[in-house]
């Protein structure tokens, strides 16, 4: 069995150009690999969807870390937010008390500034305090005693168009006075009684306190930032970076995060000391005019750091456990699966050498599967040598379905499974004139007439999808160039490798049914012809007017019905004989027929000597212009006939018209119609055409005689 699989290896190494080069070194390698280092490889197979859960599972516990993180973050941002709002909101509580407080006006003088300084006594946090009037001149300051201009001009113009109870905080800037950094919080004094805008009452943050305020850093590596986005001033509280107060620059990574998230949200960035940090970001309410935007980091490194140590141990553990899983397969794998595979594989070679006296010896511990195996080989050994008398049987019974299929009539032919020719019989010479080895390696379609390839590939089709096939006919070609009717009957085999064909010619066959068929079509013809004027007989025309009837009827058509009897006939025949009366009808209905030009139109002989014109999609018009012209066709003829007052055979007509699918019940109702206006053109002289409509009730319509 091992060399067995060595030598399909070798095959598949030496036969670059079936199996590419690329997958014959894959082979070469597959094809060296013995039954334990196939085991190891089936075993890490296995493995390595557990290597990829535990994989899954760092992934897990990373994804979940840096998520818990940008919660922690957050929650971070929004507490420190809300303590500086809070903040926030008792500077303007402050505030608005003092604007209230009596002694604090834009000219209050020395009482204003001893308040200021009681006030400013009383609350370190505050940098400074003071009042400036709609000049814009400061008039009251806790450390400044002339009335100088105010410095921030911005804040000042911005006081002006604010509500009067506006609340407004300046940006990031440095004390021009305490050098520390700050923010100026402002509101509108009271104003007048003509409500005009009266000054502004302002106090100066200490952006340190006001950081302590919001709360200590909690963890190494961890920030606290307070930031303008606007203008890029921040003030910052690091564990690694000194207090302290300056600008970002333009495009700085933490700038752009705290922009894109709007003041609301959870960004990665790099700091401004160069650290990338997980950051949360939450606007300060109460100083929302001012944008500022309070941001909590931590740093990314402490973040993972304990998850690698995790991912560390976890791959550790997982490669010792492989590689003793890996030696106890290597070394189990001898015992249990190389020792029974060469015992079996020399118990089959022997086997294979003819030695069928042969028994395989596995022992009792072995895998039930190869006990199995080994038994199957012993039963093996037993049956092959009933199966050399078989083969001789068979060879016997094979050289019978050949004799057989060389002496038929009928061409027996097989194809495989790809659709080719394997075998014919010599019957092919009789019906195709070819030899049976020139039809090995064709198809059916190949000898077929190019007509009949629609059945052809139906039948092949149909043999394809496992169907049996049979009177399947068609023609093919002969090497002689003539055609050939065959009949055709298949059936596939049951193991599915091909189709067994029997062909028989059947063009005598063909042939006969062929004038049959033409002989009741000759006498159909026969049975709806009149014998005498060669016109379609009575019988042949009721089944056609009733057909024209309903069709019109169900699609509200137009149908015309032209009634004809040849004028005194009777007397024609009593002084000219039948003879010449039969004569003369044939001669009528010869021009009669010849004005009947459409292919729908239909002339019949409806008896003795009347005759009858059905035409379909015909209004009255058109009728009553072809019976006025088979009328003079027929006085054309010039057929002498003295019993008449015009010296010639005439005819008289009658007609009648469906219009549109109504006026008549049904087609008898519609022939009586056509009859009376047949009697009025009588009446009135003969050689006349008169017309009876559907609305005609009085049978009185349009008349056409001869000049």
């Amino acid at each position: 069995m091992l060399e067995s699989s060595d030598a399909v290896t070798a095959s598949l190494r030496d036969d670059p150009a079936a199996t590419g080069i690329g997958s014959s070194r894959v082979c070469t390698i597959v094809g060296n690999m013995g039954l334990r280092a196939r085991l190891v490889a089936l075993i890490a197979v296995a493995i390595v969807p557990l290597v990829g859960l535990a994989a899954a599972a760092i992934s897990f516990d990373y994804n979940e870390s840096l998520s818990k993180a940008r919660q922690d973050v957050m929650a971070g941002a929004e507490m420190a937010a809300q303590r500086q709002s809070l903040a926030f909101s008792n500077a303007r509580v402050f505030l608005d008390t003092l604007r209230h407080t009596p002694g604090i006006q834009a000219n209050a003088g020395g009482a204003c500034a001893n308040i200021m300084a009681r006030v400013k006594a009383a609350n370190p946090q505050i940098n400074t305090i003071g009042v400036v009037n709609a000049s814009g001149i400061v008039t009251c300051h806790t450390h400044m005693t002339s009335h100088n201009p105010y410095g921030n001009k911005l804040l000042f113009e911005r006081m002006k168009t604010a509500s009067k109870d506006a609340f407004v905080v300046s940006d990031f800037m440095v004390g021009s006075y305490t050098g520390l950094p700050t923010m100026v919080a402002a509101m509108p004094l009271v104003p007048g009684p003509d409500g005009k805008f009266g000054g502004l009452i302002f106090m100066g943050m200490n952006l340190e306190d006001l950081m302590v305020t919001t709360g200590p850093v909690s963890a190494a590596g961890q920030s606290l930032v307070m930031l303008d986005p606007r203008t890029g001033n921040f003030a910052a509280q690091y564990s690694s970076f000194p207090e302290g107060f300056t600008r970002l620059l333009p495009g700085h990574p933490l700038l752009t995060a705290a922009l894109e998230s709007g003041g609301h949200g959870v960004a990665e960035a790099r700091g401004p000391d160069g650290q990338e940090r997980i950051y949360g970001f939450s606007s300060i309410a109460a100083a929302e005019s001012a944008g500022i935007v309070l941001a909590v980091g931590v740093s990314r490194d402490d973040v993972v750091s304990p998850v690698r140590l995790r991912a560390q141990l976890a791959m550790a553990l997982s490669a010792a456990v492989i590689a003793l899983i890996v030696w106890t397969t290597w070394w189990f794998g001898f015992f249990m699966q190389v020792l029974p595979v060469r015992q079996l594989t020399a118990a089959a070679n022997r086997i294979g050498a003819g030695n069928f006296d042969t028994r395989s010896r596995i022992g009792p511990w072995q895998a039930p599967e190869f006990r199995e195996l080994a038994s199957v080989l012993d039963d093996m050994a037993i049956k092959l040598t009933a199966a050399r008398r078989g083969e001789i049987a068979l060879a016997a019974r094979e050289a019978q379905y050949r004799l057989l299929a060389e002496n038929s009539f009928d061409l027996v032919t097989c194809l495989d499974a790809n659709g080719m020719r394997v075998f014919a019989s010599p019957a092919s010479r009789e019906l195709l004139g070819l030899e049976p080895h020139e039809l090995l390696g064709g198809r059916p379609e190949d000898i077929a007439f190019e007509d009949d390839m629609p059945q052809v590939k139906a039948m092949m089709r149909a043999l394809a999808d496992g169907a049996w096939i049979s009177g399947v006919q068609y023609r093919v070609r002969h090497r002689a160039g003539h055609l050939v009717w065959v009949e055709v009957t298949g059936k596939p085999l049951d193991d599915g490798r091909g189709t067994v064909f029997v062909i028989r010619d059947i063009s005598r066959r063909k042939t006969i049914e062929a004038n049959l068929e033409e002989a009741n079509k000759r006498l159909k013809l026969l049975a709806a012809t009149d014998g005498l004027t060669g016109l379609m007989n009575r019988r042949a025309f009721d089944e056609t007017f009733a057909r024209e009837f309903r069709r019109c009827v169900r699609e509200a058509d137009n149908l015309s019905l032209v009634l004809i009897d040849v004028d005194h006939f009777k007397d024609f025949n009593d002084v000219y004989g039948h003879q010449a009366g039969d004569d003369c009808l044939r001669k009528i209905s010869l021009a009669f027929a010849a004005k009947l030009q459409r292919p729908a139109d239909v002339g019949a002989r409806y008896g003795g000597e009347e005759l009858v014109a059905l035409l379909p999609n015909t209004p009255l018009s058109g009728a009553l212009e072809t019976a006025d012209a088979i009328r003079r066709a027929v006085r054309a003829l010039g057929l002498v006939h003295t019993g008449s007052n015009f010296g010639v055979v005439t005819i008289s007509l009658g007609i009648a018209t469906l219009h549109s699918g109504k006026g008549f019940a049904n087609c008898a109702e519609m022939l009586r119609a056509a009859d009376l206006a047949l009697y009025r053109a009588k009446a009135e002289g003969r050689d006349t055409v008169c017309i009876r409509s559907a609305d005609d009730t009085d049978a009185i319509g349009a008349t056409s005689s001869a000049a």
